[in-house]
């Protein structure tokens, strides 16, 4: 299949993955930038490790990083977090992960920030539901599945790049049998 890219302003996440269920076709996910009379600009980062987004890898034996990159000169102010996980199969029960056994050492975001924020650990569909609070979508599409969840801040996040602000997940089991997974955040930057 060939490269495709999207636009949050005119195409669903879903359909982004239907179209992406392939490992050689990675399509780029971009939202249109729109800027307010202030500068500031509405962005979706995604978090990423040496540039790949998917973090449906192995990370069993070797944990994998994927942080939020902004520049030092940057600072972005994050409303969410959004993780989107996509499957193979089927989401058999809330004790599993999607359609594999409940993870043995999970899922952690945490994140060096001024104002700290509690760490996730995502293990289980239960803790994609009840960690994932804002919306929740857990959908069995033919064979294939599909989780979306927003993680709302009581605050808006600030990462200043300046200040070495980091967002990591890091994935510690292996996601690889997963089809594109990605964690994003969501909210305006602006140079500094």
């Amino acid at each position: 299949m060939a490269k495709k890219n999207y636009s949050v302003n005119d195409l669903s996440y879903a359909q982004f993955m239907a179209d992406s269920n392939s490992d050689d076709s990675i399509a780029a996910f971009t939202q249109v930038p729109t800027t307010d009379n202030r500068g500031w600009v509405h962005a979706r980062k995604f978090l990423n490790n040496a540039g790949s987004i998917g973090i449906n890898v192995d990370g069993s034996v070797t944990p994998v990083d994927f942080s939020l990159s902004i520049a030092a000169n940057e600072v972005f102010i994050i409303r969410e977090l959004e993780v989107v996980f996509a499957d193979k199969g089927n989401i058999n029960s809330l004790e599993d992960f999607m359609s594999l056994p409940a993870l043995t050492n999970g899922i952690l975001i945490s994140a060096t920030l001024a104002n700290p924020q509690p760490t996730i650990n995502i293990k289980t569909n239960y803790d994609i539901v009840n960690r994932l609070r804002r919306r929740v979508d857990l959908e069995d599409v033919g064979t294939q599945s599909i989780a979306v969840g927003e993680v709302l801040f009581q605050a808006p996040v600030v990462v200043d790049g300046s200040l070495g602000h980091q967002i990591t997940a890091t994935i510690q089991d292996d996601l690889s049998s997963l089809l594109l997974s990605t964690i994003s955040a969501i909210g305006v930057v602006k140079e500094i």
